[in-house]
């Protein structure tokens, strides 16, 4: 099986996509939360997660809500039994496996921590919580967020809002 190489197809699309000039109020993204995990870049070593999560937030509301645009995030599943990636999330899964709590200290870089699956799962569930109480929109797949990320599209888009 060959391997996917989404980051690239992820750096050509956001090279070559622009947001439509008439997207000025009244957008609404859906941003896949596994991309997300890895393009806010975590605070400096001795933050704790809750520092982290909140650096999630702040991404998501500087580039993504203003002039009353709306965001969906969806995650992927990690522990709903088997997967098309399973393959591929043992392939890079690390050996740092941790407990997650909000008050706890980051003792790994961002790369380290999140090539587990456990330690990922564990984050998106703060992560979750903090964007729910935010007022954002959030899900978590079954299993892989590609169709449920392209759903949710085409839901807001039935509303007659642009989607981005």
């Amino acid at each position: 099986m060959r391997k996917p190489d989404k980051a690239n197809l992820g750096s050509f699309l956001s090279d070559k996509a622009t947001v439509p000039n008439d997207c000025t109020t009244g957008c609404s993204f859906v941003l896949d939360g596994g991309c997300l995990l890895h393009k806010a870049k975590w605070p400096p070593k001795g933050a704790t997660y809750s520092e982290v999560v909140q650096t999630y937030v702040s991404y998501i509301d500087r580039n993504y809500c203003r002039d009353e645009r709306t965001v969906t995030v969806v995650f992927d599943g990690y522990s709903n039994g088997p997967s098309t990636k399973d393959h591929e999330h043992l392939r890079r899964t690390g050996k740092a496996c941790i407990t997650v709590d909000a008050s706890k200290t980051v003792s790994h870089s961002q790369e380290t921590f999140l090539s587990n699956a456990s330690n990922k799962e564990q984050l998106i569930q703060l992560l979750m919580q903090r964007l729910t109480d935010g007022g954002h929109t959030v899900r978590q797949a079954a299993g892989d967020a590609d169709c449920d990320i392209a759903t949710a599209a085409l839901n807001i888009a039935k509303e007659n809002k642009k989607v981005i």
